[in-house]
Order: C-alpha cells, then sequence, then structure tokens
C-alpha cells in the first residue's frame, strides 16, 4: 500500500489527542529539500519546534526542537528518503509545570496529513 509524501503545508499533530500546542516547522536549508511545481517536498526530514504545550493541567515551559525522519522505502532525493503521511516523531519529552509541580510530559509529533494527494516526477 503506498503513503502520500508530506509537502510544504502538511499538517502536523501530536499523538495524544488531548494535547494541543503549536507545531512549527523550521523551514529547510536552501538546496536540503525538493520542489514540486506547486509545494517543496520535505526529503530526510521535518525539522520542528514545540511551543505552548499543554494539556490538562500541564503546560510546557521551554520550547523544544525534534523532528520526524522520512521513512519511505523507494522514494528518495540524493538517497535521503522522503517524508510520508504517518511518519513520526521519536517519543518526545516535554518540560513543564503541572500546578506547583515541574514536571514533564511525552508525547509524539507525527504527519497527520501530507498536504497533497498528486505527485508529479521526472
Amino acid at each position: 500500500m503506498s503513503k502520500l509524501i508530506a509537502v510544504e503545508g502538511c499538517e502536523l499533530a501530536f499523538k495524544n489527542p488531548l494535547a494541543s500546542g503549536n507545531i512549527t516547522i523550521i523551514p529547510p536549508a536552501p538546496g536540503t529539500s525538493l520542489s514540486s511545481n506547486r509545494n517543496k517536498i520535505y526529503a530526510k526530514q521535518i525539522d520542528i519546534q514545540i511551543t505552548g504545550y499543554t494539556i490538562g493541567g500541564f503546560v510546557q515551559t521551554t520550547p523544544i526542537l525534534s523532528n520526524i525522519p522520512g521513512t519511505a522505502s523507494f522514494a528518495t532525493a540524493d538517497g535521503d528518503p522522503l517524508v510520508l503521511e504517518g511518519d513520526e516523531s521519536e517519543e518526545l519529552t516535554i518540560p513543564g509545570q503541572e500546578g506547583n509541580y515541574t514536571t514533564t510530559k511525552k508525547d509524539t509529533v507525527y504527519v497527520k496529513a501530507a498536504g497533497q494527494n498528486v505527485v508529479k516526477a521526472t
């Protein structure tokens, strides 16, 4: 079964459906992503920053950086796998406060929607 390739404008989400916060994609360095006719295709990984993570009474106190690595077996760019819909980060440890206590939460960020449904290649 094939999966869609993640492109600029893809939707990222936390694995825990009760969590909310900001997941910001850090733009790729020039020359590290492919350009389709409309959007950039993410090769190797999507770099992200997480801020404002909340769940229940937990509030994130320090932004964290991570990435979502590509897992495509056959779709590669210069030997690097492309990022696919459903690919996810490693488990993240998010620092924060819950009431008067300093604590952490664990969660994962994944590509919820690829941002496209057709890719043309030459």
